[in-house]
């Protein structure tokens, strides 16, 4: 089962929160901390299948704040401004935290860090999500497979890829409208970062 634990910068253990029982696995993929020192987990949960799973631990005690379990696996998450974002894949069909979706491919989530509510997602067409960075009011989050389109639940502007390439890369306005996209020769897997000009 998986865990997290919070240290100070001596090494002493504030808390620790297992998840997991003995009627399921849990696995956690990636974390994210946001300006309270709230902590953000994304993995799955796993009985006879497989869930997605997302919670978000309070900063002083590692209580769950709000918690979710979803169709699919997200796979990276980000804070910026009041927002978590989630990475990961849908199917249409979908209703990620009662966002229904229209687009099955790579997905980003974007929700109210302090409710838990869904605020909007994004979908690219035939990609699966691997990364999302949030920087300033902007996110970005990458694909890979054939992306072909970018739709948001909050937008009706709808983004085409150019080529034919083994990922993309799609920047995002924190209020859900896509503002451009960019193939890649390569699929993104780690180590996007965001700079401004």
């Amino acid at each position: 089962d998986a865990f997290v634990v919070k240290m100070d910068t001596f090494g002493v253990v504030a808390w620790v929160k297992h998840f997991g029982s003995t009627a399921y696995d849990t696995t956690i993929l990636e974390a994210a901390i946001d300006d309270a020192g709230n902590v953000a987990v994304t993995g799955q949960r796993c009985a006879a299948a497989c869930v997605g799973y997302v919670a978000v631990l309070a900063a002083q005690d590692g209580a769950v704040m709000w918690e979710a379990e979803l169709a699919r696996v997200f796979v990276d998450v980000d804070y910026a401004l009041g927002t978590w974002y989630f990475a990961g894949t849908a199917v249409a069909g979908d209703a990620p935290l009662g966002l229904s979706l229209d687009v099955s491919g790579a997905l980003m989530l974007a929700v109210d860090a302090a409710s838990g509510n869904a605020t909007w997602a994004a979908t690219v067409e035939d990609g699966a999500a691997t990364l999302v960075k949030a920087s300033g009011t902007d996110v970005y989050f990458t694909c890979q497979g054939a992306c072909v389109q970018v739709h948001s639940t909050a937008s009706a502007v709808a983004l085409k890829f150019e080529g034919t390439y083994q990922g993309g890369i799609v920047k995002v306005t924190a209020t859900g409208v896509p503002t451009w996209t960019a193939d890649v020769a390569v699929t993104v897997h780690a180590g996007l970062a965001v700079t401004q000009d």
